[in-house]
């Protein structure tokens, strides 16, 4: 069922005082397994924090194509809005936005390939990030958030340790990430939004669609679709044939929880009508449709940047913290 209502806050940094409400961000190393390296995240703590001992939920926040783990911090100011939403008594989480690189949060499907020939490739995503950083041993990125960093914030802050109070964010990429894992791991995470998310990967048509061909059936077809994406690392992490591109594809992940008979985790999606991806949130919407799965979902003016994610990653975050602070 299609819900185009949510609760919107209004947010206005300017009008709404009270240092109170100031929250604290902070930087930490997680040592990975899946990654074979420490990777740093950013830890946004409600201004309340220091001032009570009760468990706060938490969002995973993951970034796009290019970003970081500073991403949702200096280009979208993610901390300034949680601030305004907990002075609005929105509520409170603790915000985790880890390093992603541009691996797609996912484990690849050659998850070895690269990281000799990334150290010296001149091509990087982040040439301005130090190779020895930049790339890992082992691109296992969804192993690394749902086993390293879930099991690292846990243990180093007081968080509610269950699916109900967990849920994740992202943009582009991540947006992709965070439907995506939610849909894999529901038993960790109980909702997620997608902010201009890559969420339909073998979408290539426009919508209302009444044909098989918007859907592509050879990688080739997906990338000529995708020009500005960098085609070789695609190829290396959701692979050379459609089978790991479906393997991956969030309704794909969601038709094995309906299969299963397990809940859905909550979505919420919006996505620019400028926005090189909106069919294929559209084809998304239109899955969740068919299968008589609820949602809410928002085009709103505007196009794959950061005016857009900065305008409206509060109704995101407000919509997160109203499923997972109860």
């Amino acid at each position: 069922m299609k819900n185009w209502s949510v609760h919107l806050v209004l947010l206005s940094l300017c009008q709404v005082g009270g240092a109170s409400a100031q929250g604290h961000i902070e930087t930490a190393l997680v040592p990975s397994r899946a990654l074979g390296v420490s990777k740093t995240i950013v830890v946004y703590l409600p201004g309340s924090y220091w001032r009570s001992s009760r468990g706060y939920p938490v969002v995973y926040y993951l970034h796009g194509v290019g970003g970081t783990e500073r991403a949702w911090t200096r280009r979208v100011a993610l901390d300034s809005i949680a601030d305004s939403l907990s002075r609005a008594g929105v509520g409170e989480a603790i915000v985790v936005m880890p390093d992603g690189d541009s691996a797609f949060w996912t484990d690849w499907e050659h998850p070895d390939s690269y990281w000799k020939s990334c150290l010296t490739d001149s091509a990087r995503i982040r040439p301005d990030e130090p190779a020895t950083s930049d790339c890992v041993p082992h691109a296992r990125y969804e192993s690394y958030l749902v086993h390293d960093v879930v099991s690292f914030v846990d243990s180093a802050y007081r968080t509610l340790r269950d699916r109900k109070h967990r849920g994740l964010g992202g943009l582009s990429m991540g947006g992709y990430g965070a439907v995506a894992i939610a849909l894999s791991h529901p038993d960790l995470f109980s909702a997620a939004v997608s902010h201009s998310g890559v969420l339909s990967p073998l979408s290539i048509g426009s919508r209302p669609c009444m044909s098989k061909l918007c859907f592509a059936s050879t990688v080739p077809e997906i990338l000529e679709h995708r020009p500005s994406s960098p085609h070789r690392l695609l190829v290396l992490a959701f692979g050379a044939d459609t089978s790991g591109w479906g393997e991956r594809d969030p309704a794909r992940l969601m038709d094995r929880l309906l299969a299963k008979g397990q809940a859905i985790p909550a979505l919420y999606f919006d996505v620019g009508v400028e926005d090189q991806y909106l069919n294929q949130n559209r084809a998304f919407a239109d899955t969740l449709e068919k299968r008589h799965v609820r949602y809410t979902y928002h085009e709103w003016s505007g196009g794959h940047d950061r005016v857009y994610w900065r305008a409206h990653a509060g109704e995101g975050l407000s919509w997160l913290l109203e499923r997972i602070g109860r």
